[in-house]
């Protein structure tokens, strides 16, 4: 049975509160402690945002393989300085891996020598990495994952049976009118507990069921587009019968100019008839002309 790991699924675009996500949170709160070896590995596609973290963040870390039996906490993007870490006693890992593009191998095996915090985006949906998470996992994600409706079925496959039917819900309503699916919030899914809601701004968090979500709203808004349809419908038959009716119009005028044409035809042909048969060709001296 792998270690228990924690995974951080983050919104493709990161916000404004960035560093207040519970990644970069938990992070800053190991790496502060003396007493704890903490190590960070950065994948080879990370974003400047990222970087920038680290660089602004006042935290004292070095990315030199020599000097970290020295320090408490280790920046790395080789693989091969993995090993070099397990070996120099560093027992937490931060994995940051926005598309998640990391091996499943060796992610199993790190899960499995350290204490591991894995981040990532919605991005990792569109590969096979989130495999790898089980019941046991913790989940945080951030709110404006859902803002696409596949995700949330996706993450009810990730989370425990107790906590399925909420993102399947969730899948089923008006997305935009929920408060939470926004960068400022993160719902997090453990083992054995409800899912809670975590707003980062206030720092407040409260345990999130199917009640909390706006469902009369996406009733109305389905309501009204249905009645959008149905009008639609209706106005498309109207312009078809119209339609209809001017064709109608138009062939019983055709009809009688057709009628009328007929009888002139008939009437022409009777008359070419009778003037060919009548005697006005003939003369009694057909010479007369020149006999004058």
């Amino acid at each position: 049975m792998p270690k228990t790991a924690t995974f951080y699924i983050d919104g493709a675009i990161h916000s404004a509160n960035f560093d207040s996500s519970p990644f970069f949170k938990k992070l800053n709160q190991l790496a502060r402690n003396q007493g704890l070896k903490t190590a960070v590995f950065l994948n080879k596609s990370t974003s400047q945002k990222v970087l920038n973290f680290f660089i602004t963040s006042g935290l004292s870390f070095t990315t030199n393989d020599k000097n970290m039996a020295d320090s408490s906490l280790v920046l790395i993007s080789n693989e091969k300085s993995l090993k070099t870490v397990k070996d120099k006693g560093f027992t937490n890992l931060f994995i940051v891996d926005e598309i998640g593009e990391i091996r499943h191998n060796l992610f199993n095996l790190l899960r499995n020598e350290f204490d591991v915090h894995y981040f990532t985006t919605n991005k990792a949906f569109e590969t096979l990495i989130l495999n790898e998470c089980t019941q046991e996992d913790r989940i945080f994600f951030n709110g404006t994952v859902f803002l696409n409706r596949i995700n949330c079925i996706w993450s009810s496959l990730l989370v425990t049976v107790d906590n399925r039917d909420f993102f399947r819900e969730l899948s089923n309503v008006d997305l935009y009118k929920q408060d939470f699916l926004n960068s400022d919030y993160y719902i997090l899914s453990e083992p054995n507990k409800p899912l809670r809601l975590i707003e980062i701004v206030n720092n407040t968090v409260k345990t999130l069921s199917n009640s909390d979500l706006i469902i009369e709203e996406q009733y109305s808004l389905d309501n009204s587009k249905h009645n959008n349809d149905n009008d639609s419908i209706l106005e498309k038959l109207e312009e078809f019968t119209n339609i209809n009716q001017l064709v109608l119009t138009e062939l019983k005028q055709m009809s009688e100019r057709f009628s009328k044409l007929e009888d002139k035809i008939e009437e022409n042909t009777l008359n070419t008839s009778n003037f060919l048969a009548s005697d006005e060709f003939e003369e009694e001296d057909p010479l007369a002309a020149f006999r004058m």
